[in-house]
């Protein structure tokens, strides 16, 4: 059972490396799609569900840290700057415990965002300091409201304890930080 499991890693990886011009999240979908593909339902540690949330977990979160850390940069408002630096914090913890995760169920997530959103960091890097305090506020704003919405229907479809424990914890964090959003986001109107 180890040496099929261990050929079935070799064969994500070379799959992973084959699309290595792709998008990090569909590279991670493909890696799992393969994997689930290759292996006894019996052994699998992951379902549909729960691979699927981990990745898009994974990307909102890693799309937060990066998009905290170019407020903390970048920001002019102290407000905005400091709480920047908590999201550091909370999503770098956030990350780690989704990675510590993928990597018990046996699943690829990505460690960067995807392209579309790594278009919109880039966008938003490219704004004059006085519109880039409230843009950015209002795409966290939004990226942690699809981050709810992802939390909460997850909470409903993934059977997996470990991850249901993971999401039960994370939701009150999450609205916490969009009921912070949307006061800076009304101070820098």
């Amino acid at each position: 059972m180890k040496k099929t499991a261990s050929v079935i890693a070799v064969l994500m990886i070379l799959s992973a490396c084959n699309h290595s011009g792709k998008d990090p999240v569909e590279k991670a979908d493909s890696a799992n799609a393969a994997f689930r593909n290759a292996m006894p339902r019996e052994l699998l540690q992951a379902d549909k569900e729960t691979a699927n949330f981990l990745v898009e977990a994974a990307e909102s979160s890693v799309l937060q840290s990066q998009m905290s850390e170019l407020a903390f940069q970048k920001g002019l408002n102290q407000q905005l700057k400091s709480f920047a630096g908590k999201m550091m914090h909370d999503h770098s913890l956030m990350n780690e415990s989704i990675k510590k995760l993928a990597e018990r169920l046996q699943v690829t997530v990505p460690h960067e965002p995807g392209d579309n959103n790594q278009k919109r960091i880039q966008e938003l890097k490219a704004k004059d300091t006085r519109d880039f305090d409230r843009e950015l506020t209002d795409a966290m704003v939004h990226i942690h409201e699809d981050e709810l919405g992802l939390f909460n229907s997850a909470s409903k479809k993934v059977n997996n304890a470990d991850v249901k424990s993971f999401i039960d914890n994370g939701l009150p964090q999450l609205k916490l930080h969009l009921d912070s959003l949307k006061l800076l986001q009304k101070i820098l109107r």
